[in-house]
């Protein structure tokens, strides 16, 4: 008679399976645990992984609120302004305009009685405005027909011209020149 864990079996009593007598019943359970474990493992791993950047995300967002809150808007308003005249400025240097020729001609063309106290150039139209006193009506008459006389001038206009209180004459008056001379010729 057979004999299991020190008692006799009778013939005719069986065995109680076990998961070890079955072969295959033990791998697909081992099998089965294994893949569970990986589960959990990665499932922990995962979710330390996600409240790890949540809380990286919530330190960025408290930066950047930190941050727009220190901003001082009317200082990059200020920037902002300066870098659109820095373009003109480019733009007005990359035509290669030079008003320092026009500039130098007009004052050749000035008299001594006459003091400009205003310019108003403008590239576009080839126009330089200008207020002007003088010494007398005669100093305007002369000063007038010294620009008419200018060889890169096209048109003389001369507005407004009176007398003020402290003496003299004041005018104002736009001379129209040559756009050659203000564009560097080759």
């Amino acid at each position: 008679m057979p004999y299991q864990g020190g008692v006799q079996l009778l013939p005719e009593t069986q065995r109680r399976p076990t998961l070890a007598s079955y072969t295959s019943g033990n791998r697909y359970f081992w099998t089965g645990v294994a893949i569970g474990v990986a589960v959990l493992v990665a499932y922990g791993v995962l979710s330390q992984y996600a409240a790890n950047l949540t809380g990286q995300i919530a330190t960025l967002d408290g930066q950047l609120d930190q941050t727009e809150a220190s901003r001082d808007k009317t200082a990059e308003q200020a920037l902002l302004d300066a870098q659109q005249q820095s373009r003109t400025m480019k733009s007005l240097f990359g035509a290669k305009v030079y008003w320092t020729q026009a500039l130098s001609q007009m004052e050749k063309m000035m008299q001594s009685s006459v003091t400009l106290t205003q310019l108003n150039a403008n590239a576009a139209k080839g126009t330089i405005d200008f207020s002007a006193t003088a010494d007398s009506y005669a100093a305007v008459a002369h000063q007038i027909a010294s620009f008419a006389a200018g060889e890169n001038v096209k048109d003389v206009t001369v507005g407004n011209v009176k007398t003020v209180p402290q003496g003299g004459v004041q005018f104002q008056g736009t001379l129209t020149i040559d756009p050659k001379l203000l564009i560097l010729q080759p």
